[in-house]
């Protein structure tokens, strides 16, 4: 066998998928000889994990969010922003790059399970960590193209123009989409993708570690370089019991899925499988390293318990720090949370600020609000404290005339900032200025209390107990999942949520066992499931998931199209503010689904464009 040098893998890992086979000047490999070389083979999963986002700041985070009623870019310039205003063209679709960026992700996978091409090929010396790292690489390529395959069917699946409720078009040969033949590429049904990723990741699980971490593994001195947690930013088994919960959970809303009995399924599954998730970090994980899964989440630790499926971390980074402050603290103010969102907090006891027992003081709005308001914003008034309870580094003044009033330049549009994701010891004056690791958690603890909560609710109740019990048997392929039992009902899993600490330490609402309006919600499953769907707002804003969720929520248009406001402040002589809105911008969408890329629909007759979007042809 020819060698191949470490440099040439590392090159031949950064090109582009169209250039990953072209023959180099050296002329060591090409299309019929590159299978002598394991690391070009086994590149392609890494190509596959490279293509993952990692970090919030990316346009299906935070830009993803400036689409819907949660926030607003302060410089409207960009293909996302136009977009939710209605003033975009097809020429600038926004989203063409991420039906390219999947597609490609799903060719690298093909490509390494085509003809069990990456399995057959031997990587190490020693046979039980070979098999051992074969089985895991197989296991990757099944969920990377089960996770491209779900971030497809959330951006594009949706009623086409003809009536039906379509997916994307199911590649399953290494063919890039640029290479096919455009008379034969067709959507397939909504129902066929989500049983292609089911089917997907029930194959990955099979041969996935349980999950990616060193109690787990057998055999930890021999294999330790191959399973474990040196596989911590890769799939693992749970993840992808995870990401069937994801699934199922689009799948059970009716802008998806016309059949009642479908969705009652869909909604038993996804809540079976966040369960299965929970169970796992609460009774196997929880019990090998003394989890307590009701602390506070910190963003900037990447080896949080919390943790199902994180991105790789950067370091170094104060991207993150320098978008979110305002002018006055060296920052760009690039992004303000809404009027909406703010106003989505309830009061320290749990009532919204127009429930009768808030007790809201629309003359002190900012007062005994929901621990989470500020640990996620920053309003005037608010202090930017080193650390916890450290030095006072910033106070926030959004009032007409403060130095960090909505409108001016490198100031949020909105009158706030958000707190959420920064690390508070962060200071551009310091000497040294001190940064944290980030990256993205694309799955963690409290996106399956917030799936199981609500998919529960809407198949047996808000205090029915939801109860699985795991095969006892070889039929269970993970040992450690094997004859366990689970028992929670959503007004517990939403409990939970509601009552743990904050990331500044502070305890949440019931932390001392009362919950009033949590009780009060669990006497009727409607407004329980608004109750779930306002804590899903809130845990999880920035997160990328709100432009998604409103749009298998909405029952028409309207409850996409609404004003983003902002604050004004008036400041007295006597030093007392009074509070108004105004609006910023207003969203204006043509249908409750996104389009399909104009280029693709354009190259592609069959390729039918979802509704409300028959221009874009």
């Amino acid at each position: 066998m020819k060698k191949i040098s470490s440099a040439l893998i590392a090159s031949i890992l950064l090109v582009g998928c169209s250039d990953f086979l072209n023959p180099l000047p050296n002329g060591y490999y090409d299309e019929n000889n590159y299978t002598e070389y394991p690391s070009i083979i086994r590149g392609f999963i890494t190509k596959g994990y490279t293509l993952l986002p990692s970090s919030y700041t990316d346009q299906e985070f935070i830009g993803l969010d400036c689409i819907t009623d949660d926030a607003a870019y302060t410089n409207g310039d960009n293909d996302l922003s136009r977009f939710s205003l209605g003033t975009t063209v097809p020429g600038s679709d926004p989203f063409i790059s991420f039906w390219n960026r999947n597609y490609r992700g799903i060719y690298y996978a093909n490509r390494f399970l085509k003809d069990d091409l990456g399995f057959n090929t031997r990587y190490l010396i020693d046979r039980q960590s070979d098999s051992l790292l074969r089985r895991c690489l197989k296991g990757d390529a099944f969920a990377l193209r089960a996770w491209f395959q779900y971030d497809l069917l959330r951006k594009f699946g949706g009623k086409a123009t003809n009536g039906e409720y379509l997916g994307f078009p199911i590649i399953t040969d290494p063919v890039e989409v640029d290479n096919m033949e455009p008379q034969t590429l067709r959507r397939n049904t909504y129902k066929e993708c989500v049983n292609q990723i089911i089917a997907d990741c029930d194959s990955a699980y099979k041969y996935l570690p349980l999950a990616n971490r060193n109690f787990v593994t057998e055999d930890l001195v021999q294999n330790i370089e191959v399973v474990g947690s040196i596989r911590y930013k890769a799939f693992d088994a749970i993840s992808m019991e995870a990401l069937k919960a994801m699934t199922y959970l689009m799948w059970a809303s009716p802008n998806y899925n016309p059949d009642t009995n479908d969705r009652v399924t869909a909604w038993r599954k996804a809540a079976e499988s966040a369960a299965k998730v929970l169970m796992y970090k609460r009774d196997v994980e929880g019990s090998a390293y003394g989890l307590n899964l009701e602390d506070g989440f910190q963003w900037t630790d990447p080896n949080s318990p919390e943790i199902i499926f994180p991105s790789r971390y950067v370091t170094d980074d104060e991207t993150i720090e320098r978008n979110f402050y305002p002018n006055g603290f060296q920052g760009y103010g690039a992004i303000g949370p809404s009027q909406s969102l703010v106003d989505a907090f309830p009061m320290a006891n749990g009532y919204p600020i127009d429930h009768i027992n808030s007790g809201y003081d629309e003359n002190n709005p900012y007062a005994n609000r929901d621990p989470r308001f500020y640990a996620t914003v920053f309003y005037n008034g608010a202090e930017a404290k080193r650390g916890t309870n450290g030095e006072v580094m910033y106070t926030f003044e959004t009032y007409t005339g403060g130095k960090d009033e909505a409108g001016l330049s490198y100031n949020s549009r909105t009158g706030y900032y958000f707190k959420k994701y920064v690390y508070m010891n962060w200071n551009k004056s310091d000497n040294n200025v001190e940064t944290a690791p980030k990256c993205i958690f694309y799955i963690r603890w409290t996106n399956m209390l917030l799936i199981f909560a609500e998919a529960a609710n809407q198949f047996s109740g808000p205090t029915a107990a939801f109860e699985i019990t795991t095969a006892s048997d070889e039929s269970e392929i993970h040992e450690l999942m094997r004859n366990r039992s689970f028992s929670l009902s959503p007004k517990e899993a939403i409990a939970t949520i509601r009552s743990r600490s904050t990331t500044d330490g502070t305890p949440g609402i019931g932390a001392g066992g009362s919950d009033p309006y949590l009780d009060e919600c669990a006497g009727n499953p409607t407004a329980f499931r608004e109750l779930i769907r306002n804590e899903r707002r809130l845990e999880t804003c920035l997160e990328g998931s709100r432009a998604y969720d409103l749009r298998r929520w909405a029952t028409q248009l309207s409850d996409l199209n609404v004003r983003i406001d902002k604050v004004v402040i008036t400041k007295s002589d006597d030093d007392t503010f009074q509070y108004s809105t105004a609006r910023v911008e207003s969203r204006s969408f043509n249908s409750i689904y996104l389009p399909l890329p104009y280029t693709e629909v354009r190259r592609a007759p069959n390729l039918l464009q979802n509704e409300g979007w028959e221009t874009w042809r």
